[in-house]
């Protein structure tokens, strides 16, 4: 029964009932496009951390096949990466340092060295992922 004791519905009852539906169908499809854009990011946060992984595994193997000294910066250009990892850009940073300070720099000969791994993954400032890592002359 409608508002005016009758049978079947009125229009204003039909425009309210598609406004409310609406309304939820909205607030639905935007909460989908929040989870499906945060899935997204962190789609490309594991692609990333694997590809700064993959570096470092690496030039750990460098350091066992080629020594301690081949572990400079020069052998590790900054890539722009194709294929299937197109918009990722991934540099490398060798610094020499001590045992009494390894998050700071030393002049070389040093018998350790910290490198890190920036994969870019995007435009934004967190669209970043850092890995670090510590390779030894022994």
């Amino acid at each position: 029964m409608n508002l005016f004791g009758k049978k079947g519905i009125s229009l204003l009852e039909a425009v309210l009932t598609i406004f409310v539906l609406a309304v939820g169908f909205m607030s639905s499809m935007q909460a989908i496009q929040e989870i499906l854009t945060t899935t997204n990011f962190s789609d490309k946060e594991v692609v990333a951390t694997q590809l700064a992984s993959e570096k470092l595994e690496g030039i750990l193997a460098d350091r066992q096949a080629y020594g301690f000294t081949y572990i400079i910066g020069a052998n590790y250009p900054d890539e722009v990466l194709t294929g299937d990892y197109v918009g990722y850009e991934r540099r490398t940073y060798v610094f020499p340092v001590t045992a009494a300070n390894l998050n700071g720099s030393a002049a070389p000969p040093t018998d350790f060295k910290r490198v890190e791994v920036h994969v870019k993954h995007g435009n934004a400032i967190d669209d970043k992922i850092e890995l670090t890592g510590l390779v030894g002359a022994y």
